[in-house]
């Protein structure tokens, strides 16, 4: 995996990452005033449209990879 591109703007962090895959993702990480974290990746786009469980589970693994390689790369 390789990071493509890092914005920090204060309690919120962008990144497009190139996955293993040659996949080129992207999350948006914000850090809240109580101690928390918000992940938003582009593997979240279009949940809604998944119909079966098959493809909820394809699109929570994507998510999963995006937000464990933007810990790695940070």
């Amino acid at each position: 995996m390789q990071k493509l591109t890092e914005h920090t703007y204060g309690n919120h962090i962008y990144m497009k990452i190139q996955l293993d895959d040659k996949r080129i993702e992207e999350i948006d990480v914000f850090f809240t005033n109580d101690g928390g974290t918000i992940f938003r990746t582009s593997a979240d786009h279009g949940a809604e449209l998944d119909k079966t469980e098959s493809q909820k589970e394809e699109r929570a693994a994507r998510r999963l990879e995006i937000i464990n390689a933007f810990t790695e790369l940070y």
